[in-house]
């Protein structure tokens, strides 16, 4: 599975990111409380050391020569439960926590 480009990936050690971690999940609307979508059911936010075996970066050349963004590639890595970011199949709702507190961040400071 190929994680398309990403500015900066080639000065960092990690990456975190939505990922779909259940192929198998249900398409109907989940009838629990939380009415998440099958579009975001099986969303999981993951931390992912980038040198770990499985993952691939693979610098992609802009216009002007500067290689500031990549592609990260995954074959067969493993991310282990520590670095999951809330639970399982929870990452929509993460996502859109730190999304609102980026922007009360910001209408503070603007």
């Amino acid at each position: 599975m190929a994680f398309n480009i990403i500015n900066g990936i080639l000065y960092g050690a990690d990456l975190f990111g939505l990922f779909r971690t259940d192929p198998e999940a249900p398409d109907e609307l989940d009838p629990a409380p939380s009415g998440r979508s099958p579009r975001h059911g099986n969303l999981t936010y993951l931390l992912v050391e980038l040198d770990q075996p499985g993952i691939t970066v693979r610098p992609v050349e802009r216009l002007d020569g500067d290689e500031g963004f990549a592609e990260v590639f995954f074959d067969d890595a493993f991310v282990p439960d520590d670095m999951v970011l809330g639970g399982v199949n929870e990452g929509w709702a993460v996502a859109m926590a730190t999304a609102r507190v980026a922007v009360i961040a910001e209408s503070l400071n603007g």
